[in-house]
């Protein structure tokens, strides 16, 4: 962890899914903050993933927030030396009942512009 970064919990879950064609099925599902500034902890908890989450907020106001996160994340990928296009990716976007959000998912245009190249 960077000093300029703060000691944070992140959430981790073990999941036994039991077998599947004779392998034992477990997964671990982690999750951290998406700010820039937790970048060297993202780092931390991206190596030797099979699969990501990416939660995006869905507030029109946080699109170019969303973008940077993703780019983040995708550069963080391959300075470990991974392909961000062979790793799947699950997008969610987050609901709010108090704030505007986007109808049309302008979000999801810049994210998949970003995916692609």
């Amino acid at each position: 962890m960077a000093e300029s970064e703060r000691t944070l919990f992140f959430d981790l879950l073990p999941v036994d899914l039991g077998t599947f064609k004779g392998y034992t099925v477990r997964i671990h599902l982690c999750t951290v903050p998406g700010q820039i500034a937790l970048d060297a902890t993202r780092r931390l908890v991206l190596r030797h993933v099979d699969g990501i989450v990416f939660v995006v907020d869905s507030q029109v106001g946080r699109i170019q927030d969303n973008v940077d996160s993703i780019r983040n994340l995708e550069d963080n990928l391959l300075l470990q030396g991974d392909d961000p296009t062979r790793i799947p990716l699950v997008v969610q976007y987050t609901t709010s009942a108090t704030f505007r959000t986007s109808t049309r998912s302008p979000s999801c245009t810049g994210l998949s512009a970003s995916r692609v190249g």
